[in-house]
């Protein structure tokens, strides 16, 4: 979708890129340009804890949240001694 404050000069890449990704997705703007970006680099991976762990987008870029594992290890049960 093009936002309609587009008048004359064509938006990059990019940038249509993050506003397909923010309708697909409904991440906001910014973290869709973070996506479109990586996607745009090639990128395999996006460390982030802003989105959801370890969803794939668009069949390449997997997030991934850095913290999930040290959260689980947290606030996993103590086993008696």
């Amino acid at each position: 979708m093009r936002p309609r404050w587009f008048s004359s000069t064509p938006p990059s890449a990019p940038l249509l890129n993050a506003f397909e990704l923010q309708d697909e997705l409904r991440y906001s703007f910014y973290d869709s340009q973070a996506l479109a970006a990586a996607l745009q680099a090639g990128a395999s991976k996006l460390y982030t804890e802003d989105l959801q762990h370890w969803q794939l987008v668009r069949g390449t870029l997997r997030i991934v949240n850095p913290f999930v594992d040290a959260v689980h290890e947290s606030v996993a049960p103590l086993t008696p001694p």
